[in-house]
């Protein structure tokens, strides 16, 4: 009981991880209903693929902050499970199933490549900006460029460099 309330206490007063962060931003632009995927693919450092599983864990830890799961390629976007329900599955019969969903407008973790998934994707399809939040070890949020324009991110993005900070 002790470490719990520790740990509640830890949770409230200092920031964790880049979830707070990473939920605030999709609530600030009203982007949950917005199709979201998390990073399934991991790399080494020299940028070679080292495995794949269906979804990353880690990235799926914005979920407490909000009412519903906002991550599609989770559990298949169910909300039955607030959490990683498989381990290393066969991704072909995910890669099957998510081609029959819809694109998705925001890549959290990584900009992998949607090819995978849908082989006819185009460049424009697939054209995303990287948006850092701060300047700690948040994973940027990848968001197609068309829609950063209309949400006028790039902008933002541009003033905010121009005085060294993040957005």
């Amino acid at each position: 009981m002790g470490n719990t309330l520790y740990q509640s206490y830890y949770e409230i007063k200092h920031v964790y991880d880049d979830a707070k962060a990473t939920a605030e931003f999709i609530k600030k632009y009203h982007l949950e209903d917005k199709v979201i995927f998390a990073q399934w693919l991991y790399y080494d450092l020299m940028g070679n693929k080292i495995s794949e599983i269906a979804t990353n864990i880690s990235l799926s830890n914005i979920l407490p902050y909000f009412k519903t799961n906002i991550i599609n390629n989770l559990n298949f976007g169910n909300d039955k499970y607030p959490y990683h329900i498989h381990k290393i599955p066969d991704n072909e019969i995910y890669y099957k199933e998510w081609a029959k969903g819809p694109k998705p407008d925001i890549k959290l973790g990584d900009n992998f490549p949607l090819n995978i998934i849908w082989p006819d994707i185009t460049k424009e399809e697939d054209d995303c900006i990287s948006i850092v939040l701060n300047k700690k070890d948040n994973p940027p949020i990848y968001i197609k460029r068309e829609l950063a324009k209309e949400l006028g991110l790039i902008d933002k993005m541009i003033e905010a460099s121009k005085r060294k900070e993040t957005i």
